[in-house]
This record gives structure tokens, C-alpha cells and sequence, in this order.
């Protein structure tokens, strides 16, 4: 299989051992059980996490069942979810520092907090929108990876390279952030604490009245952003990681290419 094919696997499978809160036997595994599982699972991530994670639990059942350890498997009246719209929802520049501003607010709430006015989560929320990276390579970005003009991203794509993403004024402002409440001192400490800000994104566009932001809207917020700033989209698919010239960048972000051209040609005077 393909490094990432594999990598896809893995992340599922981690996501699957969710099914149970401990280990017990596959028989005592109810139907029951799995759709309750399906719906806390289906509802908390994107549609396509959702349906690779069900694949994953789908095949282990039909394995076991193969190798007559059930007798049926408990899994496969579950249906795939159903995917969303590929239209992009990218917030608005001003909406976007208005949630990351509304996310540093959260913890005066907080009693327990006692990092003061500090939300990692608002600096991880800013740092991939101002990175493109996805979720899992933050999650795996050590201190090391860090330089001063670059970053060297632990591509989860492709498990035995990665690659170099520049840094821009506004990601360096979020580093220097970073550094000051920086927790360890070696190179191998990781860059953030916490696995994911989507509680607290979700939670800020809630109290601002704004339409719901995933974690995967950031990164589309960063290409958008590169090329309504005029940077060619193969430039914009190697930043992102994409290892098809562009192929993908121009199918999902093309139109905004077209528009911004658009714009050009109507400031060109001769």
C-alpha cells in the first residue's frame, strides 16, 4: 500500500478504538452499541473522517466474523454520512480575527485557568490559518521543526518526507507568542499542548453569531488568502503539501484564480 493509504489507516483506526471505553469481547459488541457510538462519532468530525472511521470498524467486524469469532456483524446497517458541499466556507478576514480575539476572551471565564489572559487555542486557531497545515502535522510540529525563516512540516501524506513552508509576517507574530508561553526547552517538546481548538472555535463563532468554522476551514482560509494576495497556485499547492503540481489546488480554489484575474484585467489601462 501507499504511505498514504497507510497513514489514512492508522488515523481511522485510532479513531475506531473509540467504539468502547475498554477492551471486552467482540461478541459482546451490540448493535445497539455501534449506533450509539456512530452518532457521537458522526456528529463530532467531518463526513469524511466519519465515513473512513466506519469503513475501518465495518472491516475489522467482517474479518472477525470471517474468522468465526461473531456470528453476525454489529456494524452494517450503519450508513455513510453524507458529504457536505465541496463550496468552500472561508470566513471573512475581519469575521476571522474577530473569533480569534473571542476565543482569547474564554479563559477570564475560566477559573481554573491559570495562564491569565493566554489561550493556546486561540494561537493554534491563528497558526494553522496562517500555515495551511493540517490539524494532524500541527499536532506533530516539535520545536525543532522550527527555524527562523522556515518550518520543516512532518508531512502525515507521505510518512517518510517533509517539507518546507516559509514564514510570513503574521505566522511569525503567532510563533513569538508561542515561544513566550513555551512549556519545554528541547527541540523534540511539541509546539502545542493540546490535540485540537475545535471546542473553542466552534464555541467563539457561536457567541459572535457567525456560521460554523472547522478546523479544515483554516487551511482553506490560508489558500484563499495566498491567492486573492496574487501567489500562483503551484506555489500555493507545495505550501499546502499537494504533490500534484497543483492539480487539486486549481480544482478547489481555480474560480478564485478566475476572479482575482478577473479584477486584474478590469485595473489594466493602456
Amino acid at each position: 500500500m501507499k504511505p498514504a493509504a497507510v497513514e489514512s489507516i492508522k488515523f481511522f483506526s485510532s479513531r475506531a478504538k473509540k467504539l468502547v471505553a475498554r477492551d471486552i469481547a467482540a461478541e459482546a459488541i451490540t448493535e445497539q452499541m455501534c449506533r450509539a457510538w456512530w452518532k457521537k462519532d458522526a456528529l463530532s468530525v467531518s463526513a469524511r473522517t466519519a465515513n473512513g472511521t466506519l469503513a475501518v470498524v465495518k472491516n475489522v467486524f467482517s474479518m472477525l466474523q470471517e474468522a468465526g469469532s461473531i456470528k453476525s456483524n454489529p456494524a452494517s446497517k450503519l450508513e455513510r454520512m453524507t458529504l457536505r458541499s465541496s463550496n468552500l466556507n472561508v470566513p471573512e478576514k475581519e469575521d476571522f480575527r474577530r473569533i480569534v480575539e473571542e476565543v482569547k476572551k474564554a479563559p477570564i471565564l475560566r477559573k481554573w485557568q491559570k495562564k491569565g489572559l493566554y489561550s493556546e487555542a486561540a494561537d493554534m486557531i491563528a497558526f494553522l490559518a496562517y500555515s495551511g497545515l493540517r490539524i494532524e502535522e500541527a499536532r506533530r510540529l516539535a520545536w525543532g521543526d522550527i527555524g527562523k525563516e522556515s518550518i520543516s512540516v512532518p508531512d502525515i501524506k507521505h510518512a517518510t518526507s517533509r517539507r518546507t513552508l516559509y514564514i510570513n509576517a503574521s505566522l511569525a507574530e503567532v510563533i513569538e507568542s508561542l515561544r513566550r508561553e513555551r512549556r519545554g526547552n528541547s527541540s523534540d517538546d511539541p509546539v502545542f499542548s493540546i490535540e485540537s481548538p475545535r471546542k473553542a472555535l466552534t464555541n467563539a463563532c457561536i457567541r459572535l453569531g457567525l456560521p460554523h468554522v472547522r478546523i479544515h476551514d483554516l487551511r482553506h482560509f490560508f489558500a484563499t488568502s495566498c491567492i486573492e494576495a496574487g501567489i500562483d497556485i503551484p506555489t500555493v499547492a507545495k505550501w499546502l503539501g499537494h504533490r500534484d503540481g497543483g492539480a487539486l489546488a486549481m480544482k478547489v480554489y481555480g474560480h478564485l484564480r478566475d476572479e482575482h484575474s478577473k479584477e486584474a484585467a478590469r485595473k489594466l489601462t493602456f
